[in-house]
């Protein structure tokens, strides 16, 4: 949630899985102002779990961060198909950063806010990219969709294509090449942004 000068918010988004037939999903709570959540503070962590086989991405999370005017944060993770839900309550002085912690950090953030800016872009293109990846592999596969217009031979050099694109290696050598410095190591190394469960 972004600073606000309301004493209560409430925000909610929608998150989903990241492999096929996932049945957990593990959800982290971050205070901090900066794209990457090694750079925040952790204020807890709780899974929902029960989520049933599904492709990746199908299900629908939602996420809700309720802030109330005492500071005690409630996070709810909902599973939308299944009406499971959990959640973790966080109080203002369990784990949480002083006032100069705070400043420093909202310091670091104005500091680093460009390179913050390019990766939260190479996140979310290598996400889109990653989702491009398995949808391809996922048509591939189907022979009622794209797999049944494909010759075998075709099929593995799509399939060989797909796991070498599926290893990082062509993504990490194209950040390398767009010069990202110490910022395109991090992403190259599996960092995740905030907001992406």
């Amino acid at each position: 949630m972004p600073l606000a000068d309301s004493l209560t918010q409430r925000k909610s988004q929608i998150f989903s899985t990241a492999a096929d037939n996932q049945p957990v999903v593990q959800i982290k709570v971050y205070e901090g102002e900066r794209a990457l959540t090694k750079a925040n503070n952790l204020l807890g962590t709780f899974e929902l779990t029960g989520i049933p086989p599904a492709a990746r991405g199908v299900p629908q999370i939602e996420v809700t961060f309720a802030l109330d005017a005492n500071g005690i944060l409630e996070v709810t993770a909902l599973d939308k198909g299944t009406g499971r839900q959990e959640s973790v309550t966080i109080s203002n002085d369990n784990g949480r950063l002083t006032q100069e912690e705070i400043d420093r950090m909202v310091a670091d953030a104005d500091r680093f806010a460009e390179e913050d800016q390019t990766l939260r872009e190479l996140i979310e293109a290598r996400n889109g990219f990653e989702n491009f990846v398995f949808g391809l592999k996922s048509q591939i596969n189907d022979d009622e969709w794209l797999g049944g217009n494909v010759g075998e031979d075709d099929k593995k050099a799509v399939s060989f294509f797909l796991i070498f694109l599926e290893g990082g290696c062509w993504l990490t050598c194209r950040i390398a090449d767009l010069g990202c410095g110490e910022g395109g190591n991090r992403l190259a190394g599996n960092e995740r942004s905030n907001g992406h469960g």
